[in-house]
């Protein structure tokens, strides 16, 4: 690669990284995108095709305006990520791919060390997302059976009168034990605290107000709205 400084290199080719990527260019700039994998899309690549989104699909903009094409009003992970790939190729920013991103020094300037060899850059913009290293408590005690985390259950391989126990209460949880008890599966729920009742219906304009007050900065809120650590789970 060549290593006269980049104006702006992106690491990361998901949602946060294309979206970095058209701000920049209708700034003026000419970024340069890195990812690891083969194509866009980041995380969406491997999550379940029929998961869906919890915000409305016409709430998930990028710069140019568009948003996940569909009829139902949440977008599945697959269309998600077919809007992304389409909005990567229409874009047509430089691209790296299968290109990953080991180290980085700042003296003298700055360099990536990459495995496709060193990129100098002016600006940096780290996007490799939240959702990229499950999590897996370490449990006491041995277990013989199956053990997956939500990332990766296959639904289709629980037979119908089987027991599972559903370790959390947030979203992932919810959409598991919806997919198990499809299959005809007992389930048992293992949580700190039980999930919070869901809103009771309301009209659309009180919906839309809903929606609106959920996206105000936590630090807003009284008390930061209930929110701890984590992302609160806003649909029903």
């Amino acid at each position: 690669m060549d290593n006269a400084p980049e104006e702006l290199v992106i690491v990361g080719a998901g949602p946060a990284g294309l979206a970095t990527a058209g701000v920049a260019r209708q700034l003026g700039m000419n970024p340069l995108l890195l990812d690891r994998q083969s194509a866009p899309g980041g995380a969406w690549a491997r999550m379940r095709p029929a998961m869906r989104c919890l915000s409305p699909r016409q709430r998930d903009r990028m710069a140019d305006g568009s948003f996940p094409a569909g009829g139902q009003e949440r977008a599945t992970a697959a269309e998600v990520l077919s809007w992304l790939q389409q909005t990567a190729a229409k874009a047509s920013f430089r691209s790296h791919f299968e290109t990953e991103v080991s180290g980085l020094r700042l003296d003298p300037g700055m360099t990536l060390e990459t495995s496709a060899g060193a990129i100098a850059a002016r600006r940096l913009v780290v996007a490799t997302g939240e959702f990229d290293h499950p999590w897996q408590p370490k449990l006491p005690g041995v277990f013989g059976g199956i053990s997956v985390h939500s990332s990766t259950l296959d639904a289709d391989q629980c037979a119908a009168g089987e027991r599972v126990v559903v370790v959390g209460s947030g979203n992932s949880a919810a959409e598991v034990i919806g997919l198990l008890l499809g299959r005809g599966c007992h389930i048992t729920l293992a949580a700190r605290t039980l999930p919070p009742p869901p809103p009771r219906p309301s009209g659309p304009l009180l919906e839309a107000l809903r929606w609106r007050l959920s996206g105000l900065p936590v630090a807003w809120m009284p008390a930061r709205g209930g929110c701890q650590d984590h992302a609160p789970a806003l649909d029903p």
